[in-house]
C-alpha cells in the first residue's frame, strides 16, 4: 500500500528554537517542535490533502524549496483552500481549449478564472537582506551577559564583511561596559552607548540595551534585543511587471478572470498603508505626482495620480480582461506586522477593474474587503476573516520580537 505524500516529514520533533536568521521558512516549520507551529503544520496538511493526487508533487516540491518557489506553493494551497470554501467545481489547472489557469470555479453562480502570483524581492535587496540576515546571526552568537544589542545597517559595502572581526570588536567593546553603570546614566538622562563598525564602505551601528540584574541569555535566545530599519519601499514596478505577465494568458478567454497576487515585502509603502495609497495601487493606477504651475508657484501645486499603471487611465483603459485583483501582503511564514502601527490594509483586498470588460460582483469574496479604486471609491468591509471562514484555529505567535505572523497576515 502507498504511503500518502505529505507536506512536511514524518519526524519526531525535538528542536523548538527560534527561527534561525539564514533559516528558509520551510525548514524552520518543519523542524519546529513549539506547539502553535505542530498545529499550522496540521493545518497545512489538511489544506495539501484536498489537492487531486496528480497535482501533489508540483505543490509539495516547490513548497518544500526556497522562500521563493515556497512562497508560490502557499499562496496557491490559500487560494484552492477559500475557492473550496466559498464556491464549488474547483478545478485545478483545468484544461479550457488550450488554456490552463491555476484555477476554475463557480461562486455564486459566476464562474471565475484565478492566476496566483507572489512578487519576490529584487536580486540586489535579497542579496542584501541575506548578508545583514548573516551579520545579525553572529551578533546573536555573542555572548552578551547583561546587555541586549540593536543593530543598524547605515550602509551596505559592494561584498559581504567578515563577520569574525565584527564579533570581536562588538565583544571587546561590551567588555567595557558596566550595565549597572550604564542604567544609571540612562535614568539620568543619558543616551545608548553606541559604536560604529566600519569595513571596505559598510558602516555597522551597535547599540548596547543595558538589562537589571536577573539570568544571563539562555542558549537558544538571541543577543538582538532591538531593530529598526528605516525604509519606505516602494515596489509598484515589480508587481506591474508580475501583473503583465499574467494578464496576456487568456486574452481568448470569455470567463471572469482574477489575478490572486501576495508579496513578500518587510516594509511596503510603510508611510503609506491604507486600502487606496499603496504600492499595488500604485502599480494599478498609477504614482502620485506633483503638478507645479509653470510660474512656480508651489501653493497652487496639485498631487494627481499619472494612470499610466495596470489599470490605465479612465478614458484609455489598459488590460480590461483581467476583472480583479487580489491582493495579500507580507505572505511569509514568519513576516511580523509592525507592532504599533495602524495596520489600516487588511489581510486581504479585493480591487476590482473600473472597467473590466467582465466585472465581478462586489462581495464575491467575502474574507476580503472590496474597492472600486475610480468608480465607487467606498470601501466594502470584509463581511468575516479566513479564520471564520475555515474554521481554522485561533494561532498566536509569541516567540518574536515583533508581534503576528503569517498566520495573523494570513487569516485576519
Amino acid at each position: 500500500m502507498a504511503v500518502p505524500l505529505t507536506l512536511f516529514d514524518p519526524i519526531d520533533r525535538t528542536d523548538s528554537s527560534y527561527k534561525g536568521r539564514t533559516e528558509q521558512d520551510f525548514a524552520f516549520l518543519n523542524r519546529s517542535a513549539q506547539p502553535i507551529d505542530h498545529a499550522i503544520r496540521n493545518v497545512f496538511e489538511s489544506w495539501f490533502a484536498k489537492f487531486p493526487e496528480e497535482k501533489k508533487k508540483d505543490i509539495r516540491g516547490r513548497f518544500r524549496s526556497d522562500d521563493g518557489p515556497h512562497s508560490g506553493a502557499l499562496l496557491e494551497m490559500i487560494t484552492h483552500e477559500f475557492l473550496n470554501a466559498i464556491g464549488t467545481n474547483v478545478e485545478v489547472e483545468p484544461d479550457l481549449d488550450g488554456l490552463k489557469p491555476d484555477f476554475a470555479a463557480t461562486i455564486n453562480s459566476v464562474k471565475v478564472l484565478l492566476e496566483c502570483t507572489a512578487v519576490q524581492p529584487s536580486g540586489s535587496r535579497l542579496s542584501g537582506d541575506k548578508t545583514e540576515a548573516v551579520i545579525k546571526q553572529t551578533l546573536d552568537s555573542i555572548d552578551t551577559g547583561r546587555f541586549r544589542l540593536w543593530p543598524e545597517f547605515r550602509r551596505h559595502g559592494p561584498k559581504p564583511p567578515p563577520t569574525k572581526p565584527l564579533k570581536n570588536y562588538v565583544k571587546n567593546w561590551l567588555d567595557t561596559l558596566n550595565p549597572d553603570e550604564e542604567i544609571l546614566r540612562i535614568e539620568r538622562g543619558g543616551m545608548l552607548e553606541e559604536r560604529e563598525w566600519q569595513w571596505e564602505g559598510w558602516r555597522i551601528g551597535v547599540k548596547a540595551l543595558p538589562l537589571n540584574p536577573g539570568p544571563d541569555k539562555r542558549k537558544d535566545q538571541r543577543a538582538i534585543g532591538a531593530e529598526s530599519r528605516i525604509a519606505i519601499v516602494s515596489v509598484d514596478e515589480q508587481i506591474q511587471k508580475a501583473l503583465n505577465k499574467k494578464s496576456e494568458k487568456y486574452r481568448a478567454s470569455n470567463l471572469p478572470y482574477v489575478i490572486v497576487l501576495a508579496h513578500r515585502f518587510d516594509l511596503v509603502s510603510i508611510m503609506l498603508d491604507n486600502i487606496n495609497d499603496n504600492s499595488l495601487v500604485d502599480a494599478l493606477l498609477g504614482r502620485m505626482q506633483w503638478l507645479i504651475p509653470s510660474d512656480w508657484n508651489v501653493s497652487e501645486a496639485q498631487e494627481k495620480r499619472s494612470f499610466d499603471g495596470f489599470f490605465g487611465a479612465p478614458e484609455k483603459p489598459r488590460n480590461q480582461r483581467v476583472s480583479a485583483v487580489i491582493f495579500e501582503r507580507c505572505l511569509s511564514l514568519t513576516n511580523p506586522r509592525i507592532p504599533g502601527h495602524p495596520a489600516l490594509l487588511p489581510p486581504w483586498v479585493v480591487y476590482h477593474h473600473p472597467e473590466a470588460e467582465r466585472p465581478l460582483p462586489r462581495g464575491l469574496f467575502p474574507f476580503a474587503a472590496d474597492v472600486d479604486l475610480i468608480k465607487s471609491p467606498r470601501i466594502l468591509p470584509a463581511s468575516l476573516s479566513l479564520r471564520e471562514l475555515m474554521s481554522l484555529p485561533v494561532i498566536e505567535r509569541d516567540r518574536f520580537s515583533l508581534q503576528g505572523g503569517m498566520w495573523e497576515a494570513i487569516v485576519g
